[in-house]
């Protein structure tokens, strides 16, 4: 089981303590937000995330507000019964806006953290939409307050990196960063390869330090724009706010089902287990299905891929056979 499972959940997820607060005891406003456009399975994850948040906090949200940003409103609009929760439109101009002159797919985030800040000028708690709740976020939440943030996890540095991250991506920002002078705040700056990187699945952040995010994207548009590599906004995000702020992890309050992790394929995984339970429990009440979505979180160690049929394994093989021909070498991770 890989390094960061057992950090986030050293009892295991189907032994580990529920709480539940009467409230959400927070002292001050915060936002937890979400974006998601353009696929089923990314509408599916938020869907569930919320579910599992509400399993949590059992309907008493305190001063805290919900926000998804996200082209499919009507996909959300059912959980406002039950969830402080607002929707803002984002549409085919703001994403292409948001991807910029380079159409870098991540920049999304950092711009729709700014329009958030803009708009509702309070303490911010982002999740990518392959996250879940394992228990209440109010002690998470609380922590995010000036000079304070919170990324996923603080996986490896570019000197050195175990088994699971010493590989091409790894490889990648590496050579993004290594001997390459980038400019910040009008300094140069050479970043030292000793820099932390933090998984990004997991951002909080204060509005008093919202004009860090200037910072972060003008640094991932400058890493992008020297190597093509996904992770530049990951990296600009663990460079700015480990240089910046006081920076912890999300530890074992929610649960990041990434994509890129080795062999472990969660993402693929829960992507058909929440298709399968959207399809199930479609006309069940929002109670029936937090309850659900509760006990799915719990047979983690058990969910797996139904085995490939004949025709899948030929256009899987035909697949790598393309990539190998087109790029020399075979760029899939599964």
């Amino acid at each position: 089981m890989p390094k960061s499972f057992t950090k986030k959940y050293p009892d295991g997820l189907n032994t580990r303590t529920e709480i539940h607060p009467a409230k959400l005891m927070v002292s001050s406003k915060k936002i937890i937000l979400y974006h998601a456009y353009g696929q089923v399975y990314l509408y599916n994850q938020v869907r569930f995330a919320l579910l599992t948040l509400l399993h949590y906090l059992k309907g008493e949200f305190g001063q805290t507000t919900v926000i998804i940003y996200t082209d499919k409103p009507a996909v959300f609009t059912p959980y406002q019964k039950t969830i402080p929760l607002k929707i803002e439109l984002l549409t085919e101009r703001m994403i292409s806006e948001f991807k910029g002159e380079l159409n870098f797919v991540h920049r999304v985030k950092i711009c729709v953290l700014q329009d958030c800040f803009k708009k509702y000028q309070s303490d911010i708690l982002y999740l990518d939409s392959d996250t879940y709740f394992t228990t209440s976020p109010a002690p998470l939440l609380e922590n995010i307050r000036q000079g304070h943030t919170v990324m996923n996890s603080n996986d490896y540095d570019l000197m050195s990196a175990d088994e699971l991250y010493e590989n091409t991506d790894w490889l990648l920002i590496r050579r993004a960063i290594k001997n390459f002078t980038y400019k910040i705040d009008g300094q140069n700056l050479q970043v030292p390869l000793t820099t932390r990187m933090w998984n990004a699945g997991v951002i909080g952040l204060s509005y008093s330090d919202s004009n860090l995010l200037a910072k972060v994207l003008s640094l991932a548009d400058q890493i992008y724009s020297n190597k093509k590599v996904f992770t530049a906004e990951q990296f600009a995000f663990s460079y700015i706010l480990q240089s910046k702020t006081e920076l912890i992890s999300s530890g074992d309050v929610i649960f990041h089902y990434w994509r890129f992790f080795g062999k472990y394929k969660w993402r693929q995984t829960y992507t058909y287990h929440l298709q399968r339970f959207f399809k199930k429990f479609k006309n069940q009440p929002i109670s029936e299905q937090v309850k659900e979505a509760y006990d799915l979180t719990l047979r983690h160690s058990e969910l797996r891929l139904p085995p490939k049929s004949l025709f899948q394994k030929i256009i899987g093989r035909f697949q790598l056979v393309t990539e190998a021909g087109l790029y020399g070498k075979i760029k899939s991770k599964y």
